[in-house]
């Protein structure tokens, strides 16, 4: 029998539920910290190049839509956003550590007083 059969049999149904969540959670965790670390590269391209409207003409609907920002603007609008992506994706990662953590210890409570009432 595999391992993780195995595991998944010593859960109880509302166990089995919060850690399908919990997948779930830890996998918008790894998207958030992809999306964090994926944006760093454009934000160094707008800083570092002149004419980013000209040199890529895909974001020309972009910078109409903000109303045609100046370079220094357009830095300042991106920093703006990383700054609160950043401050969002803290958040997230600490009620996931947080959510993990309460998950972890009420299985090993529940595995616990299982194991000590089938001794007594």
């Amino acid at each position: 029998m595999s391992i993780y059969k195995k595991f998944f049999e010593l859960l109880n149904s509302k166990e089995r539920k919060q850690l399908i969540m919990q997948l779930g959670l830890m996998l918008a965790g790894m998207f958030l910290e992809t999306l964090g670390i994926g944006i760093i590269i454009p934000l160094i391209v707008l800083i570092t190049q002149k004419n980013l409207i000209e040199q890529h003409p895909s974001f020309v609907y972009f910078y109409e839509l903000l109303g045609r920002p100046t370079q220094g603007q357009l830095i300042v609008y991106t920093m703006i956003l990383l700054s609160c992506l950043y401050i969002f994706k803290t958040v997230f990662l600490a009620c996931l550590a947080w959510s993990q953590s309460k998950f972890v210890y009420s299985i090993q409570a529940n595995l616990s007083f299982g194991l000590f009432d089938r001794y007594q």
